[in-house]
C-alpha cells in the first residue's frame, strides 16, 4: 500500500470503508453508513483539504473551517460529532475551541508545533495530541478512540482552560462602541453583560486608553433588551489584555478588598507580559 506525506498527513491509499480499534479494544467500522461528522479547523487550506480528502475517504461527513471565529459558529449552529483542530488559529490556541464548546465534544489536536506543554493541556481537555507529519492510521485511531468514548464521557468536560475571576463592582468596558458590564475575567478573555446583541468578527474591546482584539465565543439572552456573552482576546493582545485585566482586579479590590484568587492571578499576567516582548 503506497504512503505519502503531504501537507503534513501521511496519506496511504485507503478503502472507502476502513477499521480502527479504538484503544479500549472497540472495533468502529468508519463507513459512510455511520455518518460521523467532523468538523476540521486549519488556518492552512491545503492541510484543512488534505485532511478532509483523508476522513472523507473513510467515510466521514466533514465541516471545515479555517479559524476560530468561524469554527465556533459551526459548533454553535452544527452538531459535529468529532472535533480535529490545529493548535495554532491565527493568534488563538485550538484549546480554545474544546473549552468554548456548546457542549463537550470529542477532539483531536494535530499540529506541526510540538510542545510538552501544549500536549499535557490537551490531554487535560481529554482530547488526543497528534504531531504532524501524522499517519492516516495514527489519525483515524486516534479519532476512533474519541468516539467510542462517546460524548457523555467526563474527560470531555475539562476545568477551565483559565481560572475564572468574579468582578464584583460595576465595571464597565467599551465592546465595539457599546457599553459593556464585566461579570468575570480570565487570562483569555471576559464575560460581558450588554443591552443589545454583540456583532460579530474582530472587536475592538476598549477600557480608558487601552485596547485589544477580541472575538466572540457565545451569546444569550438572559433578559428583555439584555444580552451575556463571552469574548476571547488574541494572543496578540495578551500584553495589553493582562493590563486591563489587573486594573479591573484592582479597581474591584478596592471596593471589595482583595482576595486569595486575585492575588493568585497576578503571577499569570506578569508571565503573560513577558511571552508578549
Amino acid at each position: 500500500m503506497r504512503c505519502a506525506t503531504l501537507h503534513g498527513v501521511a496519506h496511504r491509499d485507503p478503502p472507502v470503508t476502513r477499521r480502527a480499534r479504538s484503544g479500549d479494544g472497540v472495533l468502529l467500522a468508519l463507513s459512510s453508513r455511520m455518518a460521523w461528522t467532523v468538523l476540521i479547523v486549519d488556518p492552512d487550506r491545503k492541510a484543512r483539504m488534505s485532511l478532509k480528502g483523508l476522513v472523507e475517504r473513510a467515510g466521514y461527513r466533514t465541516l471545515c473551517a479555517e479559524g476560530l471565529p468561524a469554527a465556533t459558529r459551526l459548533l454553535q449552529a452544527q452538531t459535529p460529532d468529532i472535533l480535529v483542530t490545529e493548535i495554532r488559529l491565527d493568534g488563538y490556541n485550538g484549546l480554545h475551541l474544546i473549552a468554548a464548546a456548546p457542549e463537550p465534544i470529542p477532539a483531536v489536536v494535530v499540529t506541526a508545533y510540538a510542545d510538552p506543554a501544549i500536549e499535557m493541556d490537551a490531554r487535560r481537555f481529554g482530547a488526543e495530541y497528534l504531531a504532524r507529519p501524522v499517519d492516516a492510521d495514527a489519525l483515524l485511531g486516534a479519532m476512533a478512540r474519541q468516539l467510542a468514548r462517546g460524548r457523555g464521557d467526563t474527560r470531555f468536560t475539562p476545568a477551565r482552560y483559565w481560572p475564572r475571576i468574579a468582578v464584583r463592582d460595576i465595571i464597565l468596558v467599551d465592546l465595539a462602541g457599546r457599553s459593556a458590564q464585566v461579570r468575570n475575567v480570565s487570562e483569555g478573555g471576559a464575560c460581558l453583560d450588554l443591552h443589545t446583541r454583540t456583532a460579530t468578527g474582530p472587536l475592538p474591546l476598549r477600557r480608558d486608553d487601552v485596547v485589544v482584539t477580541a472575538h466572540l465565543a457565545w451569546e444569550r439572552q438572559i433578559a428583555p433588551r439584555r444580552w451575556r456573552c463571552g469574548v476571547q482576546v488574541t494572543s496578540e493582545s495578551a500584553a495589553r489584555w493582562s493590563a486591563i485585566v489587573e486594573d479591573i482586579i484592582s479597581t474591584d479590590a478596592q471596593q471589595y478588598g482583595l482576595n486569595q484568587h486575585v492575588v493568585s492571578f497576578f503571577p499569570v499576567t506578569r508571565r503573560l507580559r513577558h511571552r508578549e516582548r
